[in-house]
């Protein structure tokens, strides 16, 4: 993710075009917030049990969308990006700060 946001910073859109232009970044796939943990202890290689709950079982003010996945359509085709899964992401920050 951090080499597709180089190339937004670095693009020679102003950065006021781009700040309205798209709302969201994230990487390709999806995953839920059990998925994400799980994959953290099993890249660090730590035994860990996640129990994964529904949205229902942890109760916000907020309301919770059935299906919150971000389209990146107009902001890869735009700028030309490879965007790359969460998991190759996760690896490389896991990586970086560990």
């Amino acid at each position: 993710m951090l080499s597709g946001i180089k190339v937004i910073i670095n693009s020679k859109d102003s950065p006021d075009k781009v700040i309205y232009k798209y709302e969201n970044f994230n990487n390709l796939g999806k995953t839920s917030w059990s998925e994400f943990a799980k994959e953290i202890f099993k890249l660090e290689k730590l035994n860990y049990k996640v129990a994964p709950i529904s949205s229902e079982q942890y109760p916000t003010p907020a309301i919770r969308p059935k299906n919150s996945t971000l389209s990146k359509k107009k902001i890869k085709n735009h700028f030309k990006l490879q965007i790359p899964s969460w998991h190759q992401s996760l690896k490389e920050c896991l990586n970086e700060i560990i």
